[in-house]
């Protein structure tokens, strides 16, 4: 038998404070037996899992490991699965928003995740106490700053003023907001610059 996993539909996916995670398992039989009573357990290690809002998808999730387990309980195929079977779960949970007071050491900049699919049932023949298959994924936590850019019509601070949609031969003003967020280490002698088109004036306010 065989197991995988993925993170966001990849084998290499850099995550970003506050990103929304997908890990996918995957599962197959490429033994010539019918595999019974399995169990996959998925192991979560790292300070920057977000695990308040984890959605296990029918799975059993301990906060004490955090580790998440499914059986034929709750996955039919578990029960018995035929040869060239396979199938998939999902593990949903959240990166942290921000890193912690320990800062961004190796500790806090990677995530972890395994799975081991497990059986006590031995098909005949097979000279083994356990069926087991494993697998893991180390994900880097990105430490680069990200910069973001809103335009606003109707702005609290600086209020708004000629026609929407802007209309030719009158002036239309818009508030730009910047957002650069820095979550790893610090940055010096940055720049941002803007090009405004054809069209558009800097009001200086």
């Amino acid at each position: 038998m065989d197991v995988g996993i993925s993170l966001n539909g990849s084998n290499n996916y850099s995550t970003y404070l506050g990103d929304d995670l997908i890990y996918t398992i995957r599962y197959n039989n490429n033994s010539n037996f019918n595999l019974l009573g399995l169990i996959m357990v998925a192991i979560l290690e790292g300070d920057m899992f977000n695990y308040s809002n984890i959605n296990v998808a029918d799975g059993y999730y301990d906060s004490g490991n955090n580790t998440v387990t499914w059986d034929s309980s709750v996955v039919p195929d578990f029960a018995s699965l035929a040869p060239g079977k396979k199938g998939e779960l999902i593990l949903r949970l959240r990166i942290k928003d921000q890193f912690g007071s320990g800062g961004t050491g190796t500790k806090n900049t990677l995530i972890k995740a395994s799975v081991r699919l497990s059986s006590p049932n031995i098909p005949p023949g097979v000279d083994s106490e356990e069926l087991l298959a494993t697998a893991s994924l180390i994900t880097k936590i990105s430490t680069q700053p990200i910069f973001t850019q809103f335009a606003y019509y109707s702005d609290p601070a600086f209020g708004s003023s000629g026609p929407i949609p802007p209309t030719v031969g009158q002036e239309t003003t818009f508030t730009i907001h910047w957002s650069l967020i820095n979550p790893g280490n610090n940055v010096g002698d940055a720049n941002i610059v803007a090009t405004l088109p054809v069209g558009v004036t800097w009001k200086g306010s």
